[in-house]
């Protein structure tokens, strides 16, 4: 359960991403066809958001990986 953090981590920033990605196209979609666009242009907000919280969390993740590595030397 405790093994590979890092790899969990960076696996947690992929499945959050595209989650969020289908959630975000789909919200898209629903907002063009009743013709809001303020709605259209907060799920391509929520689309940027996403895309750098996963960044970020997926930063943290290679981190830990790294860390985990040298310290098995």
């Amino acid at each position: 359960m405790f093994s590979n953090p890092g790899k969990k981590i960076m696996g947690l920033a992929s499945v959050v991403f595209w989650l969020t990605l289908v959630f975000a196209i789909l919200g898209a979609i629903a907002s063009i066809s009743e013709g809001s666009f303020e709605v259209f242009f907060s799920s391509i907000g929520l689309l940027l958001a996403a895309w750098l919280s996963s960044l970020a969390l997926y930063a943290l993740g290679c981190v830990v990986d790294d860390i985990q590595h040298i310290r098995e030397r």
